[in-house]
């Protein structure tokens, strides 16, 4: 009798597409995290502050300095025909 029941009560799953998959995924997520947002925003915003801290820090702490390479006009062809002359 177990066997008649559970065949008798068995549904059959259908297969879920790519993007209603990815609808179920991202539902559940919004209900599991509605409450939660900021400490997305927190993790995502803390490593983006420090590093523009550092770069911050970086480039105020040293001098700028120029470049004493000299330019050369970009040729038609691939080979530069300009060098550096040293004096």
């Amino acid at each position: 009798m177990a066997v008649l029941s559970a065949a008798t009560t068995r549904q059959t799953v259908r297969q879920l597409s790519a993007r209603e998959a990815t609808g179920v995924l991202l539902s559940r997520n919004v209900l599991v995290y509605r409450r939660g947002w900021l400490w997305f925003v927190t993790g995502f915003l803390e490593p983006v502050l420090f590093l523009l801290s550092s770069a911050s820090a970086s480039a105020s702490s040293s001098p700028a300095s120029r470049s004493t390479a000299t330019r050369c006009p970009t040729p038609s062809s691939s080979r530069p025909r300009c060098s550096r002359r040293r004096r």
